[in-house]
């Protein structure tokens, strides 16, 4: 969701920001998931969180920064957790696509002028071993869909990532995209702001999630 925010809103997403630059991931892996108290059904949810990792869990964190001045914090998160099991799985052969958020190396060469077959092995390296690069070409993937499809209509321009121009043939892929972000949203991210801070009532929760999710 894109708005345009209050200097008042605007100040406190900054803040958040800088919070999330200081946070440790072994108090976050630790404090965070422990601390978690939902209904059985968020609780199950949940519990697919449980299953990752530390590196895992900061490549979400990661991926959620990255992504949030551009209006694609939980999107780059959700996308980075399917693609690659947050960072586990940086490459597959068969698209080929490579890093984080499985930059497909075809239209990432591309974008970058890259021709030669060398070249492009030094792409897909970079890819995989620059968390920050990769965003960049996942950032330009989600914008180029959005003007295809329109800012709003986020099930099509996750689909796209997918598929292209074929988004109809996976829904399944954009379902998942929008339950992972429902699970990042009620469990990890915006509860690790809200217990680490401090800020434990209702609203400030539901103005964070306004502002920031999509």
């Amino acid at each position: 969701m894109n708005v345009i925010l209050s200097a008042e809103q605007y100040a406190r997403r900054q803040k958040q920001k800088r919070f999330i630059r200081r946070i440790k991931l072994p108090l976050v892996a630790t404090f965070l998931i422990g601390a978690l108290s939902f209904t059985s059904e968020a609780a199950y949810r949940c519990d697919e969180l449980h299953q990752l990792d530390a590196s895992q869990l900061h490549t979400l964190l990661n991926a959620f920064h990255l992504g949030l001045d551009h209006g694609y914090g939980y999107s780059l998160a959700a996308i980075a957790w399917k693609e690659s099991l947050a960072g586990k799985v940086k490459v597959n052969y068969s698209d080929p696509s490579f890093g984080v958020f499985h930059a497909h190396l075809t239209y990432a060469a591309r974008r970058e002028g890259v021709t030669s077959n060398f070249n492009k092995n030094i792409l897909a390296q970079r890819l995989m071993d620059d968390i920050q690069f990769a965003a960049s070409h996942a950032i330009m993937e989600l914008d180029y869909w959005k003007s295809v499809h329109g800012d709003n209509n986020w099930r099509k321009i996750w689909a796209s990532y997918n598929a292209g121009h074929n988004w109809e043939a996976v829904p399944h892929y954009a379902a998942d995209i929008a339950y992972k972000i429902r699970v990042l949203q009620t469990c990890f991210i915006p509860k690790m702001m809200l217990n680490l801070s401090k800020q434990n009532s209702p609203s400030h929760r539901s103005k964070y999630v306004f502002l920031q999710s999509n």
